[in-house]
């Protein structure tokens, strides 16, 4: 992801993103407390790459069909795919308030098969373009 510049890495110099993690985990006082960071953190860093992929699809299909973006909701394809993972990830935890036991574990793993569903879906519909333009495209939705 680093070599592809990707906008889910929170804007960190190259390096910067693995040197954060080895820090935290080489912090950690116990095995258990490493085991769940290191749980954590491979979590994230799926969510991170999944992200990325529905972007780089998202971005292909714009390229290949730029006049998708004519009558847009968000002015670029970066602004449209942040804001779909923060309302997801905002409906998610939500949710979790309405739920006892539910801990971060379960939300990353929702929202990882929310985008795994969405990343083959951007695949699907890169050959349908009239359910991606309403979907993804249309203002008046």
């Amino acid at each position: 992801m680093e070599n592809a510049n990707s906008i889910f890495l929170l804007d960190k110099e190259k390096g910067q993103y693995w040197s954060d993690i080895k820090a935290e985990l080489t912090a950690c006082y116990s095995q258990k407390e490493y085991n769940l960071r290191l749980e954590f953190e491979n979590r994230d860093l799926q969510i991170r790459e999944i992200q990325t992929d529905c972007y780089s699809l998202l971005k292909k299909i714009i390229i290949i069909n730029p006049d998708l973006m004519s009558n847009a909701q968000y002015e670029a394809p970066d602004i449209a795919i942040k804001e779909f993972c923060d309302e997801t990830r905002a409906d998610l935890e939500a949710e979790d308030q309405h739920r006892l036991g539910f801990h971060s574990g379960d939300i990353d793993r929702a929202e990882l098969e929310i985008y795994r569903k969405v990343a083959m879906d951007l695949d699907k519909m890169a050959h349908n373009l009239s359910i991606l333009k309403r979907y993804w495209f249309d203002k008046n939705l």
